[in-house]
């Protein structure tokens, strides 16, 4: 009882243990699951990050560009209106100025201020794309260093759940060993009560039939004890005042005293032996002293026949 009580208790902590093993492993799971759906949502900000980037370098080629050409312009107007300016000073030096010509520097002079304009809108808008490119890639970098670190957790979290899940398999691998423990002593324990119950009842029965088989033998022997002294007082048969009739009712006296209580009780002619020791004591004296009376009471007190005893005592009177 003690074992089997002993081995519920183990499997109820088993149990007990399996269940906060399963508990632990569905909130590593979750925590896993939330880590993993964390990692994806960085991947997707790293993806567009990364494409906001390429977006801001492509933009930042093109404003190069655009800035390599006005300066390109800038260049070669600033050469031509040199060139032209030149051109005028050597012609004013000579005394031919030519309208034309100052007309063309004119012009020149308006393209290179427009051409300067634009330049300077080019390198305003280079600038401003370097930065945002800059920006983008810095937010880039970010998130790639954010996806990273969410890749890593959820490389830890899934870490821990498969070995959570592995301490929930072996607390309720625990548990099933502890249970069958339990049903295996359980049942050893039934088999045990079982088979104390059964050898109970052998034995009660073995008790009950030696205690039958007891009685009978003692019926028999209290019956054959009983039936030795009714012949003793069926011997007895009619009393005289002789040493037969004595010595036959000292004799059955004797025997029925040395019965035991169930015994006597056997005795169906107990009356047959009171009457003939009435009818013997009524009888008159024919020669027996009272020495002899004595002597026989004794001996049939002392459970001894008295036969032998009462003739020797007449032998050694006679004698005498």
């Amino acid at each position: 009882a003690a074992a089997q009580a002993q081995a519920e208790a183990d499997k109820a902590t088993a149990e007990t243990e399996a269940a906060k093993a399963l508990d632990n492993a569905a909130k590593a799971a979750k925590a896993q699951a939330t880590a993993e759906k964390n990692a994806e949502t960085a991947k997707a900000a790293q993806a567009k990050a990364e494409e906001d980037a390429a977006t801001a370098k492509t933009a930042q080629a093109t404003a190069e560009k655009n800035a390599e050409a006005a300066n390109s312009k800038v260049s070669d107007l600033t050469e031509q209106l040199a060139a032209a300016v030149k051109q005028i000073e050597e012609l004013e030096s000579s005394g031919n100025v030519d309208e034309a010509l100052k007309k063309q520097v004119a012009e020149l002079k308006e393209q290179l201020d427009a051409a300067k304009t634009a330049q300077n809108e080019a390198n305003e808008a280079l600038a401003k794309a370097q930065d945002v490119a800059a920006a983008k890639i810095a937010a880039a970098e970010a998130a790639q260093e954010k996806a990273e670190e969410e890749a890593t957790a959820a490389e830890k979290a899934q870490a821990t759940a498969e070995q959570t899940a592995k301490e929930a398999t072996e607390k309720a691998a625990a548990a099933e060993k502890a249970q069958a423990t339990a049903e295996q002593t359980a049942k050893e324990a039934t088999e045990k009560a079982a088979a104390a119950e059964e050898a109970q009842k052998v034995a009660e029965a073995a008790q009950a039939e030696a205690e039958k088989k007891a009685a009978e033998e003692k019926a028999a022997a209290d019956q054959n004890a009983a039936e030795k002294v009714i012949e003793k007082i069926n011997a007895i048969g009619k009393v005289h005042k002789t040493n037969s009739s004595e010595n036959a009712i000292i004799a059955a006296r004797s025997a029925y005293d040395t019965l035991t209580d169930d015994q006597k009780a056997l005795v169906t002619n107990y009356d047959v032996l009171t009457k003939a020791e009435s009818d013997y004591d009524a009888l008159p004296q024919t020669g027996m002293s009272g020495f002899h009376k004595v002597f026989a009471g004794l001996a049939a007190l002392m459970g001894i026949t008295g036969i032998g005893l009462i003739k020797k005592s007449r032998k050694e009177d006679d004698d005498e």
